[in-house]
Order: structure tokens, then C-alpha cells, then sequence
């Protein structure tokens, strides 16, 4: 299958604009495996002006244990995207 993608930059060629950092909270005796988020979020547009200006967010993020299957199926769309 033939891509449509006509040249200039691939979107995999971007940076994401997003950090991950990994830890671990100590809660209640529980070591919970953590990621904290932080960076570009999205774009917003202002409906006068037409500029377009990043949006800075930051979360945490529980890390739960994936089973393979769904690791496999987003392996998968991984590669289907950086194919494009």
C-alpha cells in the first residue's frame, strides 16, 4: 500500500514537546509506580487574531500493568503511524 504522505518532515520527525519522569509514591505502605507529565499539551487558536499559541499542561499518571496483548496491538500502531 502506497502512502499519500508528498514529502517535507515526517510526523514522527517532530518532538513530542512532552516529558515523562518515572517514580514511585509511597502511599498507605504501598509503593504505587507513578509517571509525571509535563509540556506542549495542545494548540489553541484565538478566533480574532487566527494565532495559534501552545498550551502547557503537566498531570500524574498511575502506571498499571499492561498485559501483552495490548502491548502487541500498540506496537502496532506505532509502526502503522510511523509508516506514514
Amino acid at each position: 500500500m502506497q502512502s499519500s504522505f508528498v514529502g517535507g518532515p515526517r510526523p514522527t520527525q517532530f518532538p513530542k514537546g512532552t516529558s515523562i519522569v518515572p517514580f514511585v509514591w509511597t502511599y498507605l505502605d504501598q509503593s504505587l509506580e507513578m509517571n509525571f507529565i509535563s509540556g506542549f499539551i495542545e494548540p489553541t487558536q484565538n478566533q480574532k487574531t487566527f494565532d495559534i499559541s501552545p498550551q502547557l499542561g503537566w498531570a500524574i499518571q498511575h502506571v498499571i500493568e499492561e498485559s501483552k496483548e495490548e502491548k502487541e496491538k500498540k506496537m502496532k500502531r506505532r509502526r502503522s503511524i510511523d509508516s506514514l
